[in-house]
C-alpha cells in the first residue's frame, strides 16, 4: 500500500530523496511516507498550522556544521535570525521552528544531524512534538530537542538517543525578544 499525496502537501514516498532545504507555509504539511529517507532540513518560519509527519526519516548527514553558504543558513538569516553561533548557523539542523504557531511534529525519525536535533526558538507557540525517533547523533554537540524562549511546547512519546543533551529548555537565549 502506498498513500496518495494530498494537493498542496510536500509529500516524500518510499526511497531516498535529496531535499536539500524544505521550508514549510501557512496550513502545509509535509510527509514522509513509510520508506522515505530525505536528506535535508526542515525550518518553519513565521508560520501558522504546520504539521511534520508520517513514518519516514529526516537525515542531516549531508549538512554542514557551519556552512554559511547553504540555503538553510540563508534561510534563517533572512527569516530574522541573526549572525553569529547561536543565530542563523544554528538554523542549519534537521528540524527549526521559528516565530511559528501550531507545530505539530509526529511519527518523524530524525538520524545523524550536524548539531542539536530539533529547536523549537523564537517564540514558537503550541508546539507538539509527538512520537518522535531522534537517533545517529555522532557529532559533537548533537542534542536532541532544544525548546527555547517558546510556549507550550509538549513532547512525548518519544525516543531520543543522542551524543549530548537529551531535552533542553532554554529561556535566556535564541531569539528571546529579537526578530520581526
Amino acid at each position: 500500500f502506498v498513500r496518495r499525496p494530498v494537493p498542496g502537501e510536500i509529500y516524500f514516498g518510499p526511497g531516498e530523496h535529496d531535499a536539500g532545504l524544505i521550508c514549510p507555509t501557512n496550513g502545509q504539511t509535509v510527509c514522509l511516507d513509510a520508506g522515505a529517507v530525505v536528506y535535508g532540513a526542515i525550518f518553519v518560519a513565521h508560520a501558522k498550522d504546520v504539521t511534520v509527519t508520517g513514518r519516514g526519516i529526516v537525515d542531516g548527514s549531508l549538512l554542514d556544521r557551519a556552512d554559511h553558504a547553504s540555503a538553510a543558513y540563508k534561510a534563517a538569516g533572512a527569516a530574522g535570525l541573526p549572525e553569529g553561533f547561536y543565530g542563523a548557523e544554528m538554523a542549519v539542523t534537521t528540524f527549526t521552528s521559528a516565530w511559528s504557531t501550531n507545530v505539530t511534529v509526529r511519527g518523524v525519525t530524525f538520524r545523524d544531524p550536524p548539531r542539536w536535533t530539533m529547536i523549537v526558538r523564537a517564540q514558537s507557540k503550541n508546539v507538539l512534538i509527538d512520537n518522535v525517533k531522534i537517533v545517529g547523533c555522532w557529532r559533537y554537540n548533537a542534542d536532541g530537542i532544544n525548546v527555547c524562549t517558546s510556549e507550550d511546547v509538549t513532547i512525548r512519546n518519544c525516543f531520543l538517543r543522542t551524543f549530548d543533551d537529551c531535552i533542553i529548555a532554554r529561556g535566556a537565549f535564541l531569539d528571546g525578544g529579537v526578530g520581526p
